[in-house]
């Protein structure tokens, strides 16, 4: 009802008791529709306090509707037993009225009856109809995909989107993953599970989930570049593999540009996937002096053992010498007239 409309009927109800000659007092809540009216002549309105309707029609109007049945009730009883009275003679020629405090005395005893008979039925109903909301429209979504962890968040977060109600806390979209993860999943983000952070729980499963099981940007890039042929697929097919791999040209150049570097120089640049192309070069040279300059040393080192076994085995073979001029033996044949030739064997 708009104000305009209540203080037409309030207006037209206030003429009525004032041609009959009568005083009532309208009980309101305080709705912004029900304006205070100070020129009514014979109706008094008695505001409620802030909220008294949230407390007495919670939900639906099932406690205002038993209360009005109970007041009603209990006015037909008061007057009928009027009636009684009057057969009995007890009350004869008395006409039967109610006035305010006999009202408010049946309003308090509708109240106390509306709370024994009442509330406990109403506060059932409505937890049924909410479990039963809730059935209705159960959350469903499918289990986690090991082999496309990325559109299978799409697909989830469609799902807590389009859900009734939405799904939006994070506590909540946390314990729904962990339902839709197998035992050799969880296994990956285990940590996760069992220790996870006070806040943005849903955000570090998912990130854990994609580390385990989403193939880097330079891992794309390279199967982009090793690419062989159509195989099974048609041309669009492949087309679309291809842009799935790669939505960023720098990150292609990137990975062609590592690939003309040594392997131990690419592994080491890996491990700044943020770095700049430029940034890349650099530290490529750098690594590639010090990767010189300890390939320079080494050939040195490798060499300083063949000189020294040289001279080893030299100083061996004169030692033997030496000891054989002094073999008297060696002596005599020296001295013999037929010269005999002597052979060394150096050890």
């Amino acid at each position: 009802m708009t104000t305009q409309l209540f203080e037409e009927w309030l207006k037209k109800l206030d003429n009525q008791f004032s041609t009959l000659k009568r005083k009532i007092a309208a009980v309101v809540d305080n709705c912004p529709a029900h304006p205070k009216i100070d020129d009514l002549k014979t109706i008094e309105l008695i505001s409620l306090p802030p909220n008294t309707t949230s407390i007495l029609q919670p939900c639906n109007q099932g406690i205002i509707k038993a209360f009005k049945q109970i007041y009603r009730k209990l006015l037909v009883r008061s007057y009928l037993l009027h009636v009684k009275e009057q057969m009995k003679g007890r009350k004869k020629d008395q006409v039967y009225t109610v006035d305010v405090l006999d009202a408010l005395y049946r309003i308090s005893e509708a109240w106390s009856l509306v709370k024994e008979q009442e509330q406990t039925l109403h506060a059932t109903q409505a937890t049924t109809t909410t479990v039963s909301s809730v059935s209705a429209v159960a959350f469903k979504a499918p289990q986690f995909w090991q082999t496309n962890a990325k559109a299978w968040f799409i697909r989830l977060e469609a799902s807590f989107n389009t859900h009734t109600p939405p799904i939006t806390q994070d506590l909540t979209k946390f314990h729904h993953v962990i339902q839709l993860l197998d035992s050799s999943t969880a296994r990956h983000v285990q940590a996760v599970l069992e220790n996870p952070p006070p806040v943005g729980k849903y955000d570090r499963l998912k990130s854990a989930l994609l580390n385990a099981y989403e193939a880097t940007q330079l891992q794309k890039d390279q199967e982009l570049l090793n690419l062989n042929g159509l195989g099974d697929r048609k041309p669009s097919e492949l087309l679309q593999h291809m842009r799935s791999l790669n939505h960023d040209p720098v990150t292609l150049f990137r990975a062609l540009f590592l690939n003309q570097l040594p392997p131990e120089v690419r592994h080491i640049l890996a491990q700044t996937p943020d770095a700049d192309l430029d940034t890349l070069a650099k530290t490529a040279d750098g690594i590639m002096d010090v990767e010189f300059s300890a390939a320079a040393t080494r050939s040195i080192q490798n060499t300083y053992p063949i000189e020294a076994t040289l001279e080893e085995q030299a100083n061996s073979c004169h030692g033997d010498v030496n000891a054989l001029q002094r073999n008297p033996r060696f002596r005599q044949k020296h001295r013999s007239t037929t010269p005999t030739p002597t052979f060394v064997l150096c050890k």
